[in-house]
């Protein structure tokens, strides 16, 4: 069985032990080793009675390890996997016992699907992406890698969600909307028309702010 280690030890990287635990209950195919985290602070402590091993340079001295990344900000999760070139093939996924999944669900290395969390047919989720409790994501819908959803957000169908983009707590899309590679959807937010990339988005209906698009 393999050893999983959560890239991360805050708050994220604790509830990602946690489901990592509980997917382990359900007969999931990890065995939770402990967490890494750059943080000076937080290495050779105890976190929920499992060790910070180390730096998340620690990874690249043992290839025999699954990872996760625990790092809740899009662009900061692609930018630790990057610099640290963590290979995909090593990346775990983890899906909360709670979550029903059709066999149309296309799942990527590295998601992380936490409890309450609804996935209905036809969705793929890129590498990386991260569904947060009690999220859904409707029919026919694309998260781009390192995609997060935070607590409470709702996805409509026929949704594109490109790479990186960051939906805040409750934020909703309605259904057919493109949503460009690195936005972020400020908390509660509506997103009733397709957002430009770079952009943040807030209010209802979510409305790009003043300097904040590409070009």
């Amino acid at each position: 069985m393999p050893s999983l280690v959560v890239v991360g030890a805050g708050g994220l990287g604790r509830e990602t032990a946690v489901l990592a635990q509980a997917h382990r209950a359900a007969g999931g195919a990890f065995d939770i080793l402990g967490f890494v985290d750059d943080d000076p602070a937080l290495q050779r402590r105890t976190v929920l009675d499992l060790p910070v091993l180390g730096a998340i340079d620690w990874l690249v001295h043992h290839p025999e390890t699954v990872y996760v990344v625990a790092i809740g900000a899009s662009r900061l999760r692609r930018r630790i996997v990057d610099l640290h070139r963590l290979p995909v093939d090593r990346a775990a996924t983890l899906v909360h016992p709670s979550v029903e999944l059709h066999p149309s669900v296309h799942l990527s290395p590295g998601c992380l699907i936490f409890r309450g969390a609804v996935v209905m047919l036809n969705v793929a989720l890129g590498d990386h992406v991260i569904v947060d409790v009690n999220s859904t994501v409707g029919h026919d819908t694309t998260l781009g890698a390192f995609s997060t959803m935070h607590p409470g957000c709702h996805v409509s169908g026929n949704v594109v969600v490109e790479e990186a983009v960051e939906l805040g707590a409750g934020a909703v899309v309605l259904p057919g909307r493109r949503i460009g590679r690195e936005v972020i959807v400020g908390a509660g937010a509506v997103v009733h028309r397709d957002l430009p990339a770079g952009c943040t988005a807030v209010g209802v209906p979510a409305r790009p702010l003043p300097g904040t698009r590409e070009g």
